[in-house]
């Protein structure tokens, strides 16, 4: 886009901020294990999973979803799930949120590849094609373990990015060891010939027990629903037209469908909790996750932002429900109080501590004291300052032996502080390869099918503009990992309408702009657009709003560079801070607005000298966090920031050619 000029305020307030992602769902659902070819005792006995399925995507309609996808029976082997995964993640977009729920027999396996596992067993969804006892050499192939569906969410929450969600329902057995009647979605675990390969004597896991993952790029947050604990069984109830159906997914299906609607994952989980404890005595449905976060991407009053303990030692280590999907690292701060505590205060402060190593959806927490509690669970935990690790952008090297590989070798050795090369494609955000004599820059997954997102970054075999360009998605990924919530400095973003006047001057021509079919914005090559900013918040602030480009370029908008950005004080007007000409790269894009109490500069994060308004002491932690990226400072942590340093918000839209803009 190409900025016109800054106008200074719009007088009338306009419509409220349109959902501008898109909801998309994959619905898998394996009740006919058609498996005559296998032994009697290797097979898996009927379930009512096509009910759910019917059930779950007439309310998903409902509730405003755009691609509803089914897989049934004989399409939902493990490939089957794993290519409507790979073309789930093909589909998404940034910003969008994204529903996958499983309807189907669970199982619980000898936990043989490293002992990840509390408790010493891997959970595992059983596709179509998976046996119930293993056969002679059997080592789970065609079982999808927790860890395995994890790594395939991965492309998912890369491609809908920081602002947008993924979540997942599993309607089955963890283990299927109890027997207390009725059809179960579970078996008996399987053991494959290795001891359990236990961590220590905690006891059971509460939650699904997902491994820790290697985290790679700024992915999209991850909630899990899962119909019981890892020792229980999950089983079928009666539904409202009196066809068997699985507990949780007859109570999600209420849930969703109340009025009004669950705001957040964890409002959510209470309506299914209250639902099975009449149905299913006994089954303890599980959230894991962001469980504040609101349901598919509307907004959540849920007061929220706490974390809940699972387990307290007599030392005051402790583990948390909360970890890198909740963007924390080792160094950040927490603080423990008392049950029922509507925010975090002296009043009801119990313990402080410090994380000291995080895994995909927990951590382990130091305390200075041991809080005494009834319940450890009922405790809330707050994060009250954030750790930052390494924020070199992750890249691999895909590139044969060679001319072509020593001389992007050489160009990207200058950005060791920016850039770190990696082997392995799945802890890397971006992919560099070799194809028709060209550089490529390929978004993490995109070789196995997801689709080239930066096609345009193809500059021939030049392997200065492979390091130009890979400088400025670095750049890109440490502005998306400002995930600030300050209440008070919140700032929301909007697109108006705009048009030029025959003086030159840019102003504002309409309400906010409407989704296209799809969910998402669409803005046409020549359009004139206007960036509106509205404080939401109670304090006085300043913002500055930068957009990234469909190729990753970062810029920005507002203010101009070299001014300091205008402090806005609670209760101002909506102002259009800036109009922008459309113009290419086509694709995806998105606006970036962080508002702070203290004036800050990117100039050290956008490759550009800091402005006088900004130096001395006084600028808080974030603008130190900007600075010693500008200095090239390595290592972890880098450096901690409050929430209460300030809010950071996103919007994303599409830019199309002028012959594509009445597409679907």
């Amino acid at each position: 886009m190409r900025l016109l000029l800054t106008v200074a305020f719009l007088v009338a307030a306009l419509h409220p901020t349109p959902a501008l992602a898109a909801r998309l769902a994959l619905i898998i659902s394996v009740g006919a294990y058609d498996q005559a070819a296998l032994p009697a005792d290797q097979r898996w006995g009927p379930l009512a999973s096509g009910n759910d399925a019917d059930v779950l995507r007439a309310v998903l309609l409902q509730r405003g979803f755009d691609d509803v996808v089914e897989l049934r029976d004989a399409q939902a082997t493990r490939a089957g799930i794993e290519a409507a995964l790979a073309a789930l993640a093909r589909r998404a977009a940034p910003g969008d949120h994204v529903l996958v729920h499983y309807s189907g027999h669970g199982q619980q396996l000898t936990d043989d590849d490293g002992g990840e596992e509390l408790d010493g067993y891997d959970e595992a969804l059983v596709p179509f094609d998976a046996p119930r006892a293993p056969p002679a050499g059997y080592r789970g192939e065609t079982h999808l373990r927790d860890e395995d569906l994890g790594a395939l969410l991965d492309g998912t929450r890369t491609r809908v990015g920081p602002q947008g969600s993924v979540a997942v329902v599993l309607d089955s057995c963890h283990s299927g060891t109890a027997t207390r009647g009725g059809t179960v979605r579970g078996g008996p675990v399987m053991d494959l010939g290795a001891a359990p390969a236990s961590r220590g004597d905690r006891g059971v896991e509460e939650g699904g027990g997902w491994d820790a993952q290697a985290a790679s790029g700024q992915k999209g947050s991850l909630v899990v629903l899962s119909a019981a604990r890892s020792n229980q069984v999950a089983r079928e109830t009666s539904g409202p037209d009196g066809k068997p159906m699985g507990a949780l997914s007859l109570a999600l299906a209420g849930a969703l469908t109340r009025t009004p609607a669950p705001e957040s994952w964890a409002n959510l989980h209470e309506l299914v909790q209250q639902e099975m404890a009449t149905s299913v005595p006994g089954q303890a449905p599980q959230v894991e996750g962001a469980v504040h976060m609101g349901l598919f991407g509307a907004a959540s009053s849920d007061a929220g932002g706490y974390h809940r303990l699972t387990w307290l030692g007599t030392e005051g280590r402790a583990e948390l429900a909360a970890g890198r999907l909740h963007d924390l690292a080792p160094g950040a701060k927490v603080e423990v109080h008392a049950a029922g505590a509507a925010q975090p205060g002296a009043a009801t402060l119990l313990a402080t501590g410090t994380v000291e190593s995080v895994e995909l959806l927990k951590s382990y927490v130091k305390l200075d004291r041991v809080p005494s509690a009834e319940k450890v669970e009922a405790l809330r935990v707050w994060v009250t300052e954030w750790a930052t690790g390494d924020l070199r952008l992750r890249v691999q090297l895909n590139l044969p032996p060679g001319p072509a590989r020593d001389r992007a070798t050489a160009a990207l050795g200058p950005l060791a502080n920016r850039l770190d090369l990696v082997a392995d494609a799945n802890v890397a955000a971006f992919t560099v390869d070799w194809s028709s004599g060209r550089y490529r820059i390929l978004q993490n997954g995109d070789e196995h099918g997801t689709g080239d997102l930066h096609a345009s970054v193809e500059r021939g075999d030049d392997p200065a503009a492979l390091a130009d360009h890979l400088l400025a998605l670095s750049r890109s990924a440490l502005l998306r990992n400002f995930t600030l919530d300050g209440a008070g400095e919140r700032m929301d973003l909007r697109l108006v309408p705009a048009e030029v006047d025959t003086n030159g001057v840019c102003r504002p021509a309409g309400s906010a702009m409407e989704p296209a079919t799809g969910g998402r914005v669409r803005m046409t090559e020549g359009q004139v657009v206007g960036i509106q900013l509205q404080h939401a918040g109670t304090a006085t602030v300043s913002p500055t709003v930068v957009y990234v480009d469909a190729t990753g370029r970062p810029a920005q908008i507002y203010p101009e560079l070299g001014r300091a950005p205008d402090l806005v004080p609670p209760g101002a007007a909506p102002a259009v801070v800036g109009c922008v000409r459309v113009t290419p790269p086509y694709g995806m894009e998105q606006l970036l607005v962080i508002a702070s109490k203290d004036r800050i500069d990117l100039g050290p994060v956008l490759g550009y000298a800091r402005s006088e308004s900004t130096r001395g002491p006084g600028a808080g932690a974030l603008q130190a966090l900007l600075d010693q990226y500008g200095s090239g400072t390595r290592g972890e942590p880098i450096t901690r920031v409050a929430t209460s340093q300030g809010y950071a918000a996103s919007l994303f839209y599409e830019v199309v050619p002028r012959q594509a803009a009445k597409a679907p």
